[in-house]
């Protein structure tokens, strides 16, 4: 399920460029658009604090597409519990960056599930925002909601340090809860540290690698 799945789930291309519309009318150019590949492994995928594997490992796959205009859409595939089969994400969206600070990202994404019965297959609309280091993104299915919040550093160089606070909203409230994590990050490979406010949920610790190739080059 999904930044966000950010270190081992699905990521949103933001291929912010420079594009002129002038009167409504884009310029008669050829726009740059990329194609990539990504394959994952996580030795526990961990979404929103909460094991979608029964603390077990999982192998992830995916395709992007994005437009320099800022349009992207992908699919993403992981293993799950045997009950549940098989994950698959399908996403579409827009997300630009306004100068060196700011950027935008909004979209849809669809969680469907191969063993679904009963039917717990669902739909998020998304709004995400950050500027610098930090990030925030609102996702809601109609149901629920889930509000997320994200700070990034980089304390050496190649070597980044995530911090990430969720709070997760159910149609019936005694469901809610918050999560927290910390990522230690170097290269292709995540380190992280993951708790929730669940009674009796105990902290995660798992390690991640995923790598990306350009399909187009």
């Amino acid at each position: 399920m999904r930044l966000t799945k950010k270190m081992f789930n699905m990521q949103s291309i933001a291929l912010a460029g420079a594009m002129s519309v002038s009167l409504g009318v884009l310029p008669n150019v050829v726009q740059a658009q990329e194609l990539t590949g990504n394959i994952g492994f996580t030795s526990n995928y961990i979404w929103r604090g909460v094991s979608q594997t029964d603390d077990a490992a999982a192998i992830s796959g995916g395709i992007d597409y994005g437009h320099d205009a800022g349009i992207y859409l992908g699919t993403w595939i992981s293993n799950t519990t045997s009950a549940v089969g098989p994950e698959t994400d399908l996403y579409i969206g827009f997300a630009k960056d306004f100068g060196n600070d700011w950027g935008l990202d909004v979209g849809y994404i669809a969680y469907i599930y191969a063993q679904s019965v009963p039917d717990i297959d669902f739909e998020e609309f998304y709004v995400g925002g950050s500027w610098k280091m930090i990030s925030a993104q609102y996702s809601d299915d109609g149901d629920n909601n889930y509000i997320e919040a994200a700070v990034d550093f980089e304390i050496a160089k190649d070597l980044g340090l995530a911090l990430h606070y969720g709070s997760y909203s159910f149609d019936i409230s005694a469901g809610d809860y918050t999560d927290y994590s910390v990522t230690l990050s170097k290269g292709d490979w995540g380190f992280a540290l993951s708790g929730t406010d669940i009674d009796n949920d105990d902290y995660r610790l798992f390690v991640s690698y995923s790598t990306t190739v350009d399909l187009l080059k």
